[in-house]
């Protein structure tokens, strides 16, 4: 018996977020589920994202954030229609929240997880932080238990720091000098 080759990897981009892709993040925020935190996205309970001037508001905001870049991963289907399955930003070394939160946060929506996206992604930040902002690491955290998250930190260098609060681990990932 022959082996079949694997599928081919999907098209992915890191998008900014865009009020032109208003519908696909639509459905992805549907797929997260009423009150569970999408990390990646820049997105706060009082963000009104529902309406569509409150859409273009938060939109807005998120692409003009100081000392952060925030993208979302898009997966390009075969017949070429745009995906968005997560959220992906970087808090440049002068955010104020970098210390607290990480360098980097991302999140995949559920019914995406498992295929690699927050994988691919990750790694371009990375890539992101390391050549265009001149940094030499990058600090993450993530919740204890996250072994999905946990794992994929530590396969791209990732090792823990400290837990800075209850129930959250600090790991950072050196970053190859430019």
């Amino acid at each position: 018996m022959t082996a079949r080759p694997p599928p081919p990897e999907p098209e992915r981009r890191l998008v900014p977020p865009t009020t032109g892709l208003a519908r696909q993040w639509h459905a992805g925020h549907d797929d997260w589920g009423p009150g569970l935190h999408e990390d990646g996205f820049g997105l706060g309970p009082d963000d009104d994202v529902e309406s569509v001037t409150g859409f273009a508001d938060w939109v807005g905001r998120v692409r003009s954030a100081p000392a952060a870049t925030l993208w979302w991963i898009v997966v390009v289907g075969d017949d070429g229609a745009p995906d968005i399955v997560g959220g992906i930003a970087l808090r440049h070394p002068d955010h104020p929240d970098a210390a607290r939160h990480g360098h980097i946060g991302y999140g995949v929506r559920p019914g995406a997880r498992g295929r690699g996206h927050a994988a691919w992604a990750l790694a371009r930040v990375l890539e992101v932080a390391a050549t265009q902002h001149g940094m030499d690491h990058a600090d993450l955290v993530c919740e204890e238990g996250n072994t999905a998250s946990a794992g994929l930190i530590e396969k791209l260098g990732g090792r823990v720091v400290d837990h800075p609060h209850p129930g959250v681990v600090r790991y950072r990932v050196p970053l190859a000098p430019r």
